[in-house]
């Protein structure tokens, strides 16, 4: 339990960040599976857009970002 103000501030941030990055994981997740069922055009261009809007809102890493994004292209080319 915290003990501090400081503390229990951190801890309302760190849920809210938690959230925050839950939801965008799990929309990239989704989108992932969509697209593994159905591989056209538009649901990889729509991906590629939320897989970097994750990265540019910091709740994946730049380089994770690029693997999928690879992955992505090599599935829809094969």
């Amino acid at each position: 339990m915290a003990n501090t103000k400081q503390a229990i501030k951190m801890t309302r941030k760190i849920k809210r960040q938690t959230a925050y990055n839950r939801t965008w994981k799990n929309k990239i997740r989704s989108a992932v599976k969509m697209l593994n069922e159905v591989l056209s055009k538009e649901n990889s261009i729509k991906l590629q857009k939320r897989i970097d809007k994750a990265v540019k809102a910091g709740v994946i890493h730049k380089n994770k970002g690029n693997r999928m994004k690879s992955k992505i292209l090599k599935k829809k080319l094969s």
